[in-house]
């Protein structure tokens, strides 16, 4: 039997030579066009430990399909020209992405290329077999920062909860005040690289890759894939809040070093553990007899096991991936031999010139700290503490970007807010009417920490647009770096504590009537 597969797999490996060589071309065509996505992608891999993992996947996407080879060799290639259509619509994203300067557009445009050109090979029945192993190589492409600073967000505040809750069940008087924890002697933040990210990312593409192997119906794989989310906001929860025993215990030492890094270690495993456990015990209530080496299998358990005449790929079958490799090699030409666009960053006022005292208001400047500017990547800023009258300041900020290219943009204070142990309540999107009846749409929203109770105002001006709204800022980031080949813009937050002797409704007075005040001002430094 094996010497028979091994003619299969010589007779299909000389007659798909010259086809795996166009493929190889291919490939190169699409990594040319796609490089910058694809390098940035390799940079994260290499600074961020919840995508360390990302090198692995293709490897172990090839390994699978390599297992499958012989159920594959047997399948019927047809080829369809709806693969064709995958392909542009993949490199329209990738072209999109590079005008939009949006590494997340480029690095799925990427993928989706790839996923049809298999598909204009195989053709639509054959390709299911194709699909699931080829979606684990979405686990290796990053999240868009705005939307991993959110999910960052939430995952600390949730786990320090239930890492409180672990405190507490030890007899340890703790107090949790945003997402920092007091022990009473000493005070522990959870930071965002303990927001459980790190263990989410590789812990749901592990589970993806088990649920593929798992040898079970797809509501079973499914229950597998999705129990990666609860497992590790647990254990990371619980891994915080042992972290605050053992604080407590034996000093703040015990938080540093060997001892935090071998939790870290053994909350992984740990987590590994319960989801391979899970899988046991699913097969057990399902009245499945068999091994966990047998339901945990690479090659799925209806292959053909039987030898069987390998199927050819005829030439005809073929016509759409040529016509794929065709329209693949004609954008790499028409990209490679483009202009480069240049930029247009406009001209405006810069803020060191900003007037510091406003009508009625008298302002101090004030400055953000070395890290915070390095993480922003701001063009320029504005900080400004203002007062109408004395003991009853509004701080006002604007973040400046000449440039939104690829990994910088305006950060949102939905996402960065709880990361400073803010939480937000009453959060709405409205506007303020500014004079004949022109409007500024923007979010506003109470945030709490401990016993400080603050207001804050803040919308997004870009390009001449006033947005309230993030995905719509991304949208039109894309829009304006392809039509007016711009993608400077600012977002302005207005801020002002609420004191326990007033209600939120005169705090409210305050952020407005500076808005009114000082937007017609700002026009002359975030261009329109």
């Amino acid at each position: 039997m094996s010497e028979y597969y091994k003619t299969i797999d010589r007779e299909v490996l000389r007659q798909r030579t010259p086809l795996l060589a166009l493929c190889g071309l291919v490939l190169s065509g699409l990594v040319l066009m796609f490089y910058d996505g694809i390098e940035y992608m390799f940079r994260i891999w290499t600074i961020k430990e919840e995508y360390s993992h990302g090198f692995l996947l293709p490897l172990i996407t090839i390994y699978i399909l390599w297992q499958r080879k012989i159920l594959l060799s047997q399948l019927p290639y047809r080829g369809s020209y709806l693969g064709v259509f995958v392909v542009c619509i993949g490199l329209m994203l990738g072209l999109m992405g590079e005008l939009g300067t949006l590494y997340t557009v480029i690095q799925y445009g990427f993928l989706l290329a790839i996923f049809g050109v298999v598909l204009s090979v195989t053709g639509v029945s054959t390709f299911r077999h194709y699909l699931f192993p080829l979606l684990i190589l979405v686990f290796m492409v990053p999240l868009p920062s705005f939307i991993y600073n959110s999910l960052s967000s939430e995952l600390q505040l949730i786990s320090s909860k239930i890492g409180v809750a672990v405190i507490q069940l030890f007899d340890i008087p703790v107090y949790l005040e945003g997402n920092v924890i007091d022990l009473g002697k000493m005070k522990l933040q959870v930071v965002e690289a303990c927001s459980g990210l790190r263990y989410l990312f590789p812990l749901s593409a592990l589970a993806y890759i088990l649920a593929l192997m798992y040898q079970a119906n797809a509501f079973l794989k499914a229950i597998i894939f999705l129990s990666s989310i609860p497992v590790t906001v647990a254990m990371n929860s619980l891994r915080i809040g042992l972290i605050g025993v053992t604080v407590d215990t034996w000093g703040e030492k015990a938080a540093e070093g060997l001892l935090h890094d071998f939790e870290g270690w053994v909350v992984f495993m740990s987590s590994l553990a319960i989801i391979i456990f899970e899988i046991r015990l699913l097969s057990w209530l399902m009245g499945d007899k068999r091994s966990l080496a047998e339901v945990l299998a690479v090659v799925e358990s209806h292959s053909m096991t039987e030898p069987v005449g390998s199927k050819g790929i005829s030439n005809s079958s073929l016509r759409p991936f040529y016509f794929s490799a065709g329209v693949i090699f004609l954008f790499s030409a028409v990209f490679f031999y483009s202009p480069e666009r240049e930029e247009i960053i406009p001209d405006r006022d810069v803020f060191a010139s900003y007037p510091q005292d406003l009508a009625q208001w008298s302002g101090q400047r004030d400055y953000l700290n070395p890290a915070h500017l390095k993480s922003l990547k701001l063009s320029d800023y504005l900080m400004i503490n203002y007062a109408e009258q004395p003991g009853y300041p509004v701080n006002y900020y604007v973040a400046y970007y000449d440039s939104q290219q690829k990994g910088r943009s305006a950060h949102s204070p939905k996402s960065c807010m709880p990361g400073d142990g803010w939480e937000m309540s009453d959060f709405e999107r409205t506007e303020i009417t500014l004079g004949n009846d022109f409007s500024l749409p923007v979010n506003r929203t109470v945030i709490r920490k401990g016993n400080q109770t603050s207001l804050v105002y803040y919308w997004f001006q870009q390009r001449g647009r006033l947005l309230n709204n993030e995905y719509l800022v991304k949208l039109y980031l894309l829009w304006d770096s392809i039509t007016k080949q711009r993608t400077d813009g600012a977002m302005i937050r207005v801020t002002t504590p609420v004191f326990p002797h007033e209600g939120v409704e005169q705090a409210d007075e305050r952020i407005q009537k500076l808005i009114r005040e000082s937007q017609s001002l700002l026009q002359n430094y975030v261009p329109g």
